[in-house]
């Protein structure tokens, strides 16, 4: 696996993070075409056929890494409360997804609870 640049290594933690296109362009002051181009290098140099691709491979080949500390129940909680807030009507949605976040999150040694419940704060 060949390094990549300072540039294209930020656009691989972006693509981490989940942000799209144009928020990518407005982060790095790039247009979104030019973020385009510069996605589609990079997926070629790293032999990556999408976003999830790339990014599983940047964590494979130590591109990226799991942040050190663990993330707290509650951190947990509140980033599913928000994710439940958009995840539409299906009510069994936070829960899976609690489900896979966790397993995920052990699978890469960090600390986490096994059972995460999601509450309705009346916020």
């Amino acid at each position: 696996m060949t390094s990549l640049s300072p540039r294209r290594r930020e656009l691989l933690v972006h693509l981490s993070q989940g942000r799209t296109n144009i928020e990518i362009a407005r982060l790095m002051y790039l247009e979104e075409s030019t973020v385009k181009t510069h996605i589609r290098h990079l997926f070629r140099k790293l032999g990556a056929r999408n976003r999830a691709h790339a990014v599983h491979l940047g964590y494979l080949h130590g591109l990226l890494r799991v942040p050190s500390r663990a993330v707290s129940e509650r951190e947990l909680e509140q980033a599913l409360v928000v994710a439940a807030a958009v995840g539409g009507h299906d009510s069994r949605w936070p829960q899976r997804l609690a489900r896979n976040v966790a397993v995920l999150l052990r699978q890469r040694g960090m600390d986490v609870t096994d059972r995460v419940e999601v509450t309705d704060h009346g916020d």
